[in-house]
């Protein structure tokens, strides 16, 4: 890995024309997400239907109560993170996740903060998100920013069979 991102602009996707390469990056946490259940579970994750759910429910991302942020480094898009409205005081962080050969270079940390400076900008008092157990360096950053564990909250969208392996947090702001 190693050295810091010389030139990242974290800017809103207010659009479909904002989201190319979208798929591409949703497609690579997903191969990355599956070979990690893989290893632990038998659980089996459907590509197509994730990404249709993301495409379906992209409006929810945008204002002015959701925000959904992409990073890129020139024209590549290396970075994702999003918040979605849940309640009237509460968001829930979404679709986080940083290109693996990015990683190290302090690009999540940048994503997280503006999302959690977005979400007090909104009016939120309170963020929630999920997170795979083997997530180990993303569960690090979250905890370094002031989450802490919490039960699974009502309105978690993730399929059952994986409710074992993830750790729910919150943070109140």
């Amino acid at each position: 890995m190693g050295g810091l991102i010389l030139s990242v602009d974290i800017v809103f996707a207010r659009g479909a024309d904002d989201l190319d390469g979208l798929s591409e990056v949703i497609r690579e946490y997903l191969s990355f997400t599956a070979d990690q259940y893989r290893e632990i579970s038998s659980i089996e994750i459907d590509a197509e239907a994730y990404l249709k759910k993301t495409f379906s429910e992209i409006d929810s991302y945008y204002p002015p109560r959701g925000r959904f942020l992409l990073a890129r480094e020139g024209q590549r898009l290396i970075g994702i993170g999003s918040l979605k409205p849940i309640r009237d005081e509460t968001c829930e962080i979404k679709r986080m996740y940083v290109l693996p050969d990015q990683r190290g270079k302090g690009l999540g940390k940048m994503i997280l903060v503006r999302l959690i400076d977005e979400a007090k900008e909104i009016g939120y008092a309170k963020v929630l998100l999920e997170a795979a157990c083997f997530s180990t360096a993303a569960l690090s950053l979250y905890r370094a920013m002031g989450f802490t564990d919490t039960d699974r909250h009502l309105e978690a969208e993730t399929d059952e069979a994986f409710r074992e392996y993830l750790v729910y947090m919150e943070m109140k702001i």
